[in-house]
């Protein structure tokens, strides 16, 4: 009967999360992100790009 499974690995919930800010976009992430080879990066974008001069959320 395939199910989720809560594993207790001794961390605190989000123990392993990360966060950054950067200043404008990185063009070298967007080309890394969804790379296949075992060189590749492996990000997970998730929230929004705000404009600095304008405030406007994409």
């Amino acid at each position: 009967m395939p199910g989720a499974v809560d594993v207790d690995l001794g961390l605190d919930d989000g123990a392993l999360d990360t966060e950054f800010s950067i200043g404008g976009t990185e063009l070298l992430l967007f080309k890394q992100m969804g790379k296949a080879t075992v060189d590749g990066i492996q990000l997970r974008f998730t929230g929004s790009i705000q404009r600095d001069d304008t405030g406007e959320v994409h």
